[in-house]
C-alpha cells in the first residue's frame, strides 16, 4: 500500500489458505515480507515482484498454527515462531538452510519458571536483544 498516494500497489492472496496472524518485513532485506497463518505456514515473499508466483520465495511448514514470529541474529537469518499453543520453533533462513528446523521447545507453558500457583504460563512473543545477541 502506498500511503503517500493512498492506493494499493500489490496483493498476494494465494500464499495462505486461512487467516494470517502475523506479517513482518525483514529488517535487513527490506523487500522480503514474511507472513504467518492459521494454516500452519510461514511464507516468504519478495515484494519487488508484482506477480505472486514469482514473489513466493519459500514456505516453512510450522506444524501448528502460527501466532507470531521474530527474526533474530545479527543478520536476522533465524526465525523464532510461536504457535497458538505456545510451542516455540527455531528455523533457519539462510540460502543453505531455509526452512530447516534448528530447535523446538514443546510444552514450554508447563515449565516451572512460568507457573504461578495453579496457573500455567504463556509465550506472548520472542524478543531479540541485538547488543547481547540473546533471544527472550
Amino acid at each position: 500500500f502506498d500511503v503517500g498516494q493512498g492506493k494499493r500497489l500489490t496483493v498476494y492472496k494465494d500464499c495462505h489458505t486461512d487467516t494470517i496472524n502475523k506479517v513482518r518485513f525483514h529488517p535487513v532485506e527490506t523487500s522480503r515480507l514474511f507472513s504467518g497463518s492459521v494454516d500452519n505456514l510461514i511464507a516468504l515473499l519478495n515484494t519487488d515482484e508484482a506477480k505472486e508466483d514469482a514473489a513466493l520465495l519459500g514456505v516453512i511448514p510450522n506444524e501448528e498454527c502460527v501466532q507470531s514470529f521474530t527474526l533474530v541474529g545479527p543478520d536476522r537469518n533465524t526465525l523464532c515462531s510461536v504457535s497458538t499453543t505456545e510451542q516455540v520453533r527455531i528455523w533457519g533462513l539462510g540460502n543453505d538452510d531455509f526452512g530447516t528446523r534448528r530447535a523446538e521447545f514443546l510444552g514450554i507453558r508447563e515449565h516451572p519458571l512460568l507457573a504461578r500457583e495453579d496457573s500455567l504460563g504463556y509465550v506472548v512473543e520472542t524478543f531479540y536483544d541485538q547488543p547481547s545477541g540473546q533471544v527472550f
